[in-house]
């Protein structure tokens, strides 16, 4: 295995550093672009201890296939990003553009097979077919714990879960919260764009950038899909649900002629073994250190080298 470091600049003024993990050998490789979750995320996806996206480039190099991470811009830019764009902050300038940009640098580089570059994103990356819609190109999809939902219906139905497992006294005080959450969902169809740039709605993020992505629903790009598609989910996913979210993408993708669907028992948001699988539990299960399952990353690999004779 080898590692190359990469600079992905879709903008000049905000660089993200990545690297380019290459197996052994020759080449030229497929490879895999890894497009993170939500918030600001580096180019492991850290989380606690815990590395998926450094997993996945390891182990899927170790198969035979190349990959390419770098650091979210909101990661590496997100001060100055925030204060260039306040309220206008979409996924188009949070995601979207350098995903495409370090596409085009994976089919550039004379190790990779142009035509074999394959696009994975994890959590709210998952939900952005439209990358691939927008010019990313890419031979494959693959959904890793991804949903077919729109990110306010996702993040709404995460606080509803929280507020109905925490004790009684806590939930009469997080209830008004969560919904003054659920109405200012509510809003946002009929909300007018300038309204949303100017409207504060969570954490860092204004009304909006969960409005724009209403506007480009998920579901609309999965029934368009023809090109080869992955789906994979652990069923103690504590920030999706197995029948809301992977059920979903079964149903959208039956008649689809090449989607592969992998339900993993035990396993959480992130591929790792997860005891319970309860809400109230993630973030101290998020502390332990743990890896990718091994057969997740084994499944990856042989999904993308069972196409290398297509195109």
């Amino acid at each position: 295995m080898r590692t190359l470091p990469i600079t992905v600049a879709a903008d000049a003024d905000y660089p993200l550093p990545g690297l380019l993990t290459l197996p052994d050998g020759a080449g030229p490789f497929p490879a895999v672009l890894l497009v993170h979750g939500s918030g600001p995320q580096d180019r492991d996806e850290a989380v606690g201890p815990n590395r998926p996206f450094r997993d996945l480039a390891v182990g899927l190099a170790a198969l035979g296939v190349a990959s390419l991470r770098y650091d979210k811009r909101t990661f590496a830019h997100g001060k100055r990003l925030a204060d260039a764009l306040q309220g206008r902050l979409s996924v188009e300038e949070e995601v979207i553009r350098d995903a495409l940009c370090a596409a085009a640098l994976l089919r550039a580089e004379p190790l990779i097979r142009p035509d074999r570059v394959y696009l994975l994103g994890h959590s709210m990356g998952g939900m952005l077919a439209r990358i691939d819609a927008e010019g990313g190109a890419f031979a494959g999809l693959i959904f890793w714990a991804g949903t077919p939902r729109t990110l306010d219906a996702l993040i709404l139905e995460q606080n509803e879960t929280s507020l109905a497992a925490m004790p009684p006294e806590q939930r009469a005080a997080a209830a008004p919260l969560v919904q003054a959450l659920r109405e200012q969902f509510a809003a946002l169809p009929r909300m007018a764009e300038e309204d949303a740039q100017h409207t504060h709605i969570l954490g860092n993020l204004w009304a909006w950038y969960f409005k724009e992505i209403l506007t480009h629903p998920p579901e609309e790009y999965l029934r368009r899909l023809t090109k080869p598609v992955l789906v994979l989910q652990g069923d103690r996913d504590a920030h999706l649900s197995v029948e809301r979210d992977f059920r979903r993408y079964e149903a959208l993708l039956a008649a689809h002629p090449d989607a592969v669907f992998h339900l993993y028992p035990g396993l959480n948001h992130l591929f790792m073994p997860s005891p319970t699988g309860a809400i109230a539990e993630v973030l101290h299960e998020y502390q332990q250190p743990q890896a990718v399952d091994s057969q997740v990353i084994a499944d990856i690999a042989r999904w993308i080298l069972a196409h290398e004779g297509a195109g």
